[in-house]
């Protein structure tokens, strides 16, 4: 994914302050972006792509070229969801 980013004419790589996080993997990798990027989790979009046990190297590029193809052109449509909060208190008796 990563060189496929870099060979683009359009998109630009940015580890400390990203437009756009891609997290490949499952929930666990998407929630370890969220936690790295937390301070910033207003104005970044994540896109999160799950790669289960089956086919993984097979789809792997089709969806790279989907994904670079979408991110060049600007249009991506963003949904803002809520991040859970919570206050954890612990009282001992």
């Amino acid at each position: 994914m990563r060189e496929a980013i870099e060979a683009s004419s359009v998109l630009q790589i940015d580890d400390e302050n990203p437009d756009i996080v891609i997290a490949i993997g499952g929930d666990g990798t998407l929630m370890s972006a969220f936690y790295k990027y937390f301070d910033q989790i207003d104005h970044i979009g994540f896109v999160g792509i799950h790669t289960g046990q089956l086919v993984f190297y097979t789809w792997h590029e089709l969806i790279i070229e989907k994904i670079i193809e979408t991110l060049s052109q600007d249009k991506i449509p963003m949904i803002s969801d809520k991040c859970a909060d919570a206050t954890v208190e612990l009282k001992l008796k």
